[in-house]
């Protein structure tokens, strides 16, 4: 190491250290890691438990996390968020079920060197060999000036990981978009082939009640929820108060910025007017397998928000 109080080059003691080149992350592959948007932005996060049962199981977790967020003065909504664990049902949903964080990759590495755990050490070991190889780099090319001080040398590697996460984000974005762009492709070849079968169907002079206006690969909620193990009533509920969508005139409409993600279509139909006789239209929102697979990856969200609300019944 390095004397903090002089940044000169020839001050510092490197001959009896032997870095390594390549220093390995002990935490690499051992805590589950997700895309997910938090702290208003897309990024890598893990969940609170897999990263306390890496370092060995905590005996009460809502008070321990609760000492670990403030201990590394993690924000909530922008370092962590709330959610519920793996192991939830629908059935949990009616009871009070444990509960679990999304934390981000950041505060996961600040809470591990918190511990005492032997992982904890590794790690700790992990920045000191990064440091040693940072400084034997610099040591080797005198044109460069050495960090005057560890907490330089540690801000500068801290800055190098954050690239690494930030390029690492934005391959998994890009790979999300390609796949959506994909499934896009897919659903506009699908509804090409049913407005052919359309039109040569109903010929010149087909009529526009004959026919439904979107395609049956659509779906209605009661189809998604029941996927779920809910009613149509609980997810209306719970996309309607995570402002995913509103019923305006009886209907529901999403909400901005998912108006034009390709998620939903609104399926007219003609219905008797029994009231003033004739025929009169009725909307309705209905999915297509875009917005059915929106749906889905939301479950834990929704299923968290309807044990908070303590809605309807499942």
């Amino acid at each position: 190491m390095y004397d903090e109080t002089n940044d000169s080059p020839d001050s510092c003691e490197l001959s009896s250290v032997t870095p390594q080149v390549n220093p390995v992350n002990p935490l690499a592959g051992k805590i589950p890691a997700e895309m997910r948007i938090l702290g208003g932005k897309m990024q890598p996060v893990c969940r609170l438990r897999d990263l306390y049962d890496v370092l060995g199981g905590y005996a009460n977790f809502s008070t321990r996390s609760k000492e670990h967020f403030d201990a590394v003065k993690a924000i909530d909504g922008q370092d962590f968020e709330l959610t519920l664990p793996r192991s939830v049902n629908s059935e949990a949903v009616r009871g009070r079920p444990a509960s679990d964080y999304f934390i981000t990759l950041r505060v996961a590495r600040k809470i591990v060197m918190m511990s005492k755990s032997d992982l904890a050490d590794a790690v700790r070991d992990y920045f000191c060999d990064v440091e040693d190889a940072f400084l034997e780099q610099r040591n080797a090319a005198p044109v460069h000036r050495l960090p005057g001080s560890f907490k330089d040398a540690l801000r500068l590697l801290l800055e190098s990981e954050e690239e690494k996460e930030k390029a690492n984000s934005a391959r998994l974005i890009a790979e999300e978009k390609s796949e959506q762009a994909q499934l896009l492709l897919e659903r506009k070849e699908i509804e090409a082939d049913q407005l052919a079968a359309q039109v040569k169907t109903l010929g010149p002079k087909g009529e526009y009640h004959d026919r439904a206006l979107v395609s049956k690969s659509r779906m209605v909620t009661n189809i998604i929820a029941s996927d779920m193990g809910l009613s149509a009533i609980a997810l209306n509920i719970a996309l309607e108060g995570m402002k995913i969508q509103r019923k305006v005139d009886g209907c529901w409409i999403l909400l901005q910025p998912y108006t034009s993600k390709g998620y939903h279509d609104i399926r007219v139909s003609i219905i008797p007017d029994h009231k003033n006789g004739g025929e009169r239209t009725s909307n309705s929102l209905v999915w297509t397998e875009l917005g059915r697979k929106f749906i889905l990856s939301l479950e834990p969200q929704i299923r968290a928000f309807l044990a908070a609300r303590k809605g309807p019944k499942q």
